[in-house]
């Protein structure tokens, strides 16, 4: 893993879900690739070039 990269995740295996989280360094540039029926990945759109924020 790069240096500066965090990872979490959380599990409730009762409810049977959970959520993973990635956090990346100031500055680094990040893309993402959705698949299966339900990925529940609403906030990929905060990645679109448009909503790039100068550092």
């Amino acid at each position: 893993m790069s240096r500066g990269v965090r990872v979490g995740h959380w599990s409730d295996h009762r409810a049977r879900t959970g959520c993973t989280v990635v956090l990346l360094p100031p500055g680094t540039t990040a893309s993402a690739e959705v698949r299966g029926g339900a990925p529940a990945s609403r906030e990929l759109a905060l990645l679109e070039p448009g909503r790039t924020v100068a550092g």
